[in-house]
């Protein structure tokens, strides 16, 4: 039996709760995605529910892990609003990684070290051919470009949403706020409220405190018709 470390085992724990919530609110187990897999904590309980799990990590030094996970597709690009190459940072803590630049700075201020550099490519959810029933976000800040690039595959299946939306305090917030570019909406969830999700968190009551959970209303309308045709 392999021994977790902490962070680990409060990915896997919240995965887990994750699922649960979908089970409730969608129930489809065709297909999850885990966008910003690292080690694969997420990935590595959606496999045991999900017919097809689909992971998307931009760091190469996570590929042999990934790829010894049975059953999972694994993608090693960025995901974003747009096809590009950009620069991807690397920390010794390795579950801070990001494309986010304000991001980057902000760990780099907290934990007193600079990070490694080097160019990766981001492209769109859009441009893969998915159908999601659930999409897992964790990408250290630019979950609103994620969404972006995949609002159409997003509109289309409503999948249950599990977003980690790094807010980690109000002295993160104030230093990203001020480092941002204009156009960067960090933890803005306006695009999913516009296409009528709603927050379902204290639903699941996850251990990770920064991680929002949305599911479409049009999966909690067809949980209500059920329950007065029942």
């Amino acid at each position: 039996m392999t021994l977790l470390i902490p962070v680990d085992a409060v990915a896997q724990q919240d995965a887990i709760k994750a699922i649960n919530l979908h089970k409730q609110y969608h129930g489809g187990n065709k297909q999850a995605i885990d966008i910003g897999a690292n080690i694969g904590n997420y990935s590595k309980q959606f496999i045991k529910y999900f017919d097809s799990v689909i992971a998307f990590e931009p760091n190469k030094d996570h590929n042999n892990i990934l790829d010894s996970i049975d059953n999972l597709t694994v993608h090693n690009v960025a995901l974003s609003d747009t096809e590009e190459q950009v620069d991807y940072y690397k920390f010794e803590m390795d579950t801070v990684n990001s494309i986010s630049l304000p991001t980057a700075k902000w760990h780099e201020t907290k934990y007193g070290h600079k990070p490694e550099s080097e160019t990766v490519l981001t492209k769109c959810l859009d441009a893969f051919n998915t159908q999601p029933d659930l999409i897992k976000i964790d990408v250290e800040g630019l979950q609103h470009k994620v969404i972006q690039g995949a609002i159409n595959t997003i509109k289309q299946h409503r999948p249950t949403m599990i977003i980690d939306s790094e807010v980690t305090g109000p002295k993160y917030l104030k230093f990203v706020e001020t480092h941002k570019d204009t156009d960067d909406k960090m933890d803005d969830f306006s695009l999913l409220f516009d296409i009528g999700y709603v927050n379902m968190t204290e639903q699941v009551n996850v251990n990770k405190k920064s991680t929002d959970c949305f599911v479409h209303t049009s999966r909690i309308a067809e949980i209500l018709v059920n329950s007065f045709d029942g």
